[in-house]
């Protein structure tokens, strides 16, 4: 399960993602009934090397495992927030959407509200 492989380093996540980081917020529905209360909610941090866009191996192997759990309870939703630069948070939510991740689950939330070319890239 994700949540419980990923979610133990939320805690800390919020508190390490620097500016190098985009941080991926994950809720699960009550309606769900996957998790108790207190593991309905966690966050992941996906680090890049400054000025890089392209993820990791590592990286990519914990967003196809988000992207499996988001396959298996349909009521999540799931937040990409740029934590500095906009540019990765893109290269995360195209990552999470080429994995099967709906567009109807998913929001992007950037730093800079540029414009509608960053945003349009990502859908």
């Amino acid at each position: 399960m994700v949540p419980l492989a990923l979610g133990s380093v939320s805690a800390q996540a919020e508190e390490t993602a620097g500016p190098e980081a985009v941080t991926v917020l994950v809720q699960y529905s009550a309606l769900s009934g996957a998790y108790a209360d207190d593991a309905a909610r966690f966050t992941m941090p996906v680090y890049f090397g400054r000025d890089d866009t392209v993820l990791t191996d590592d990286a990519q192997v914990a967003l196809g495992a988000l992207a499996d759990e988001t396959a298996t309870y349909s009521t999540v939703t799931v937040t990409v927030r740029s934590n500095g630069d906009d540019d990765q948070a893109v290269a995360v939510y195209d990552t999470l959407y080429e994995y099967g991740v709906p567009a109807r689950v998913m929001a992007l939330d950037l730093e800079d509200d540029r414009s509608a070319d960053v945003v349009a890239s990502a859908i």
